[in-house]
């Protein structure tokens, strides 16, 4: 996105430093997971996308002025889907390497199931406090967040789970892709498209269109 969002602060600036600082420690971390699964580089790994994770969050949380943005119920619902989609990558290229393993598949139904309470909470708060043009791109969003992001990629691990059948490991891959895809389109829907700053003039009323001001042409923090 163009242009710069003039409302960031000081406080997100620097959760975004820390973020950038993290992330660069996840690769070396995540490569060491990879070729030696043990318990030191699974808890350096995990400490590296944690902090990465939840600065991220705080990052987004620290915007002035933008509700959907700024919020509580943000941190958590980020900083799972985060979550998700690192254990869905991990499922993923263990199935392709032959590995998978029944730990791994339980962590993704866990963290799918509470990464689709979060967006519950953070969407019944959002419809009632956010400016009215973000309550119409949430409620739009809703259905294909709640079913196609949650419901699929979990009933594609349920039907497998009780039926296991041939072509099973390509329906895992197909619910790792998914449970990925999922969080990318909620995040692209929270920060590009619902980010209207809050305007203290116009009715909070969900059904004026008009309430809010469009901030989606300018840099959210990453």
């Amino acid at each position: 996105m163009a242009g710069t969002l003039h409302n960031i602060g000081d406080s997100s600036g620097r959760w975004a430093a820390w973020e950038t600082r993290f992330a660069l420690l996840m690769l070396p971390t995540g490569l060491a997971l990879w070729w030696m699964p043990v318990v030191a580089t699974f808890i350096a790994a995990g400490l590296a996308a944690a902090g990465y994770l939840l600065c991220q969050g705080k990052s987004l949380e620290a915007v002035k002025n933008v509700p959907v943005w700024q919020s509580r119920e943000v941190v958590p619902l980020i900083t799972g889907t985060g979550a998700v989609e690192g254990v869905a990558a991990f499922v993923g290229l263990s199935v392709i390497a032959g590995v998978a393993q029944v730990p791994g598949l339980l962590a993704m139904l866990l963290l799918l199931a509470v990464r689709w309470m979060n967006w519950r909470r953070y969407f019944k708060i959002q419809s009632a406090t956010a400016p009215a043009k973000s309550v119409t791109v949430l409620r739009r969003a809703n259905p294909e967040i709640l079913w196609a992001a949650h419901m699929l990629p979990v009933g594609l691990l349920v039907l497998y789970a009780t039926f296991p059948v041939a072509g099973g490991a390509l329906a895992i891959i197909i619910a790792a892709f998914i449970a990925i895809l999922g969080g990318w389109y909620m995040k692209f829907v929270i920060i590009a498209r619902a980010g209207f700053i809050a305007d203290p003039t116009a009715t909070t009323d969900p059904a004026d269109g008009d309430a809010g001001t469009d901030t989606r042409q300018q840099d959210a923090p990453s």
